[in-house]
């Protein structure tokens, strides 16, 4: 078993169908449950990842749904824990200070699919991300994880690119707000 998740093992539809036929055949005939099998036969269930009708326990119809809803579920709980942590620095605080003397700006925008920037100047179509330790340093508390992070924010820049976004980091170990506006100023053409 633990070979064919490392594999990323899939089932075919004929192979799933087989396995079902065979379940169904031993609850049959197994002399222990062949009266609840007789009375109660197992209802089918739609897939909750492939809608296929299954009998098996769980939400899904075979490992390979089960574990492609797993990733679906890591990518939402990434979301939740990323809108539940909406804390400003005051560096970014002062980056969007600086960018909305100069232009219209969103702070903490959801851009698509529940993420957001930390700054969005819809005018430019850019979104800028102002990261602080927590994007490039194990932080050692519990609930921080440096590569959920990390992961978060590839899947956020892809998405964005993905969407004509023009898409811009700072880590604050680099750059100052008054640095990143600087350079922000000469890369976009702001007056």
């Amino acid at each position: 078993m633990r070979k064919r998740k490392q594999e990323g093992y899939i089932t075919t539809q004929e192979q799933k169908d087989k396995t079902a036929k065979s379940v169904l055949l031993y609850l049959s005939t197994h002399p222990k449950i062949k009266f609840n099998i007789l009375n109660h036969p197992p209802k089918p269930k739609s897939c909750a990842n492939c809608g296929n009708l299954h009998i098996r326990n769980g939400k899904t119809c075979s490992d390979s749904c089960k574990f492609t809803l797993q990733r679906l579920g890591a990518i939402k709980g990434g979301k939740k824990s990323a809108k539940a942590r909406v804390i400003r620095s005051k560096d970014e605080k002062k980056l969007s200070d600086l960018l909305s003397v100069n232009t219209t700006i969103l702070s903490n925008h959801v851009i698509a699919d529940g993420w957001d920037a930390d700054i969005f100047i819809p005018s430019l179509n850019v979104a800028i991300f102002w990261n602080g330790p927590w994007h490039y340093k194990e932080m050692g508390i519990k609930g921080h994880s440096l590569k959920q992070v990390q992961t978060r924010d590839k899947i956020k820049t892809s998405l964005f690119e993905s969407l004509g976004i023009k898409v811009i980091a700072f880590e604050d170990r680099y750059f100052t707000p008054q640095t990143a506006y600087d350079s922000l100023k000469r890369a976009l053409d702001l007056h």
